[in-house]
């Protein structure tokens, strides 16, 4: 057993000492792959080539930089060799020759590699001589022309399609190419090769670069409230993959199977113009309301700053002309309010009626007293359909002793003696509150109004 055990390895070690045996030529397996029957078989099966037999097989082959070679052999080592041993020297080796098929029943014309691959390895034992293994197509080259092309782009815009917006129950996420992306003018396939995967796990794959003519936005922060620049001539590249199943000798119709991500989808962004205006990106109005559109006017985010410092000036310059009667200050402030509580005005107009009736001043003694009707806008960041409205008034009937005619005054108003004898006839009517509000089509309304914490003397 020991003299057979040397034997065994010392023919081992001359077998991987003393270099591999001689590959047949490569004309040779040229010419038995071109007489190969099967070959032509599955051009007709798997690539729907009505005369595969008018197919052009050349003794060439396509390496790393792209350059045609004439067919030569290859080696390197299989995954059974390295289970079965460590250091077994290349036990494989395959050469490559170019198919040219004539169109399809589908109008695809392909070029194709065809593999050959032949091994050392028979029985789990390392021979020193090579034999046939087995050929296949790879993935092709190149596969040009096509009568799907109208079902592909159909397709495509069906899946874009389903990016309805932020505020849209199910609507899916834009690829990242096109998240910045403010109006789309144009899609159309780029010069790209398409990648056909055919009878892949059952499957055939199709993939595809479309080319989209756009404009895009890019914002100043993250509440992008702000234009930082504009581009109106953007270029997005979005790779797509369609799929169709094969069983049983039946071909399915070809589906959306997914948008491929990597370097082989992104956004060209162009030149930007001096255009500052807010524009919606498709994130926010979703795909039908930006293809073939020009862009829109975004609403400023209500839970950003800029929204709501505007709201809150706005809002406590309108209500204060309101509040002191300023001519036209109802219309101003009403745009303000629930749109679906029409007599929501007139509750604020009995609240500062009340105050003027018995003599109840806003902002007394302030030297502006702008200052003491103040409205602030709360809208939290994740929640914005959930805001609030802080309102402050400072107000007050100041006492008699503060100026000579205030006795005549509250006298001409009404007011009870009672009330003129209680604090020389002083009431303050400041108020903190938290008013109630709705958030409505990408806007804040004020939905309720305030009331006095407690009852005016009179």
């Amino acid at each position: 057993m020991k003299i057979l055990a040397l034997l065994i390895s010392a023919l081992f070690i001359a077998t991987i000492t003393f270099g591999q045996p001689a590959l047949p030529a490569v004309s040779k397996v040229y010419g038995e792959i071109k007489a190969n029957k099967n070959v032509y078989e599955k051009l007709k099966t798997d690539y729907k080539i009505a005369n595969p037999q008018s197919a052009i097989i050349e003794m060439k082959m396509i390496i790393g930089g792209g350059d045609i070679i004439v067919s030569e052999w290859h080696t390197y080592r299989s995954d059974e060799g390295k289970r079965l041993h460590a250091d077994w020297p290349d036990d494989r080796a395959f050469t490559v020759f170019i198919v040219t098929t004539p169109a399809s029943q589908e109008g695809v014309t392909y070029k194709l590699p065809l593999v050959v691959e032949y091994t050392r390895i028979q029985n789990s034992v390392l021979q020193n001589n090579w034999s046939y293994h087995s050929w296949r197509f790879d993935t092709p080259y190149s596969a040009s022309g096509g009568k799907e092309d109208a079902q592909f782009e159909q397709l495509f815009i069906q899946e874009l399609s389903k990016i309805t917006g932020t505020k849209s129950e199910g609507s899916i996420p834009p690829p990242d190419a096109l998240e910045k992306v403010c109006s789309i003018r144009k899609i159309e396939k780029s010069s790209r090769e398409d990648i056909r995967e055919l009878k892949y796990g059952n499957a055939d794959f199709f993939t595809r670069t479309y080319k989209i003519i756009c404009a895009s936005i890019e914002y100043t922060n993250s509440e992008n409230a702000v234009t930082e620049a504009f581009y109106p001539n953007s270029t997005a590249y979005l790779t797509v993959r369609f799929r169709r199943t094969k069983s049983d000798g039946k071909t399915g119709n070809w589906t959306f199977e997914t948008f491929e991500g990597g370097f082989s989808s992104y956004l060209e962004k162009g030149e930007p113009n001096e255009d500052k205006s807010l524009y919606a990106r498709i994130e926010d109005l979703g795909f039908k309301a930006i293809y073939q559109k020009d862009p829109m006017i975004k609403k400023t985010p209500v839970n950003s700053q800029m929204y709501k410092d505007q709201f809150s000036k706005n809002v406590s310059e309108a209500l204060y002309n309101f509040a002191t009667g300023v001519a036209g200050n109802e219309a101003a402030f009403k745009k303000y309010l629930d749109p679906n509580k029409p007599d929501l005005i007139e509750q604020f107009r009995s609240y500062f009626l009340e105050l003027k009736n018995k003599c109840v001043y806003i902002g007394y003694g302030l030297s502006d007293p702008k200052e003491a009707l103040v409205v602030q806008l709360s809208v939290n960041s994740s929640n914005p359909e959930n805001p609030k409205v802080y309102f402050r008034i400072k107000a007050e009937r100041p006492a008699m002793s503060k100026e000579k005619t205030l006795k005549s005054t509250y006298k001409a108003a009404g007011i009870s003696k009672a009330a003129m004898a209680n604090m020389d006839g002083y009431f303050h009517a400041d108020q903190n509150t938290i008013l109630r509000a709705i958030y409505l089509n990408g806007e804040i309304y004020i939905s309720e109004a305030p009331v006095l914490s407690s009852p005016i003397p009179f």
